[in-house]
């Protein structure tokens, strides 16, 4: 309905819509919020009623924790943010049932978690970085490896294409015979 409320009742809402769009609307309804929220919670108080708990979560909880935990926590490299934060989003996709989601923040509390008690230095060199942790490059072969490979392909096959995307991507003679990798203010030249 907001999605029509803003762009008229035309236009259609994709199946999969755009980061812009989701982003959008997910800040047009906090921000909403936000306005009306002292309104809205004078008006019923602490209502016990489930479905009005639920909307309350979501905008009061949910939706600013999706909006915070890349845009601000993590590029910012706040660490104890992002960490609690990841929790609040594990939380989150469990009780939405979420199973394709829930398993890569447990994985990265585990390693968190684990690297704390051992006290391995990975864990400070996180803390001090954590903005440069990030997927986009296991996300863009990804990408390309799923661009280049069909769904009959085999195990092998895929494996072999991987190695092929990655031997042009890292090894590649004619880019290196015009690039200069020497650094000039080091050559004795």
């Amino acid at each position: 309905m907001l999605y029509h409320n803003l762009f008229g009742d035309k236009k259609i809402l994709s199946q999969k819509p755009k980061q812009t769009v989701i982003n959008l609307i997910l800040h047009l309804t906090y921000h909403g919020w936000k306005n009306i929220r002292d309104i809205v919670t004078k008006r019923f108080g602490n209502l016990k009623h489930a479905e009005y708990q639920m909307m309350i979560d979501l905008l009061d909880n949910s939706i600013p924790l999706t909006l915070d935990i890349y845009a601000i926590l993590f590029r910012s490299g706040f660490f104890e943010g992002y960490l609690e934060s990841t929790v609040k989003i594990w939380i989150l996709f469990q009780r939405l049932r979420r199973h394709n989601y829930n398993k890569a923040p447990l994985m990265f509390l585990s390693n968190v978690f684990y690297w704390t008690s051992k006290n391995h230095p990975i864990i400070n060199i996180l803390k001090n970085n954590l903005p440069i942790f990030n997927d986009y490059f296991v996300e863009n072969f990804h990408s390309s490896l799923r661009h280049q490979t069909a769904e009959s392909n085999s195990e092998l096959q895929i494996i072999q294409k991987a190695k092929i995307i990655d031997a042009e991507r890292n090894n590649n003679p004619f880019k290196n015979s015009f690039v200069n990798l020497r650094n000039p203010a080091k050559s004795s030249n």
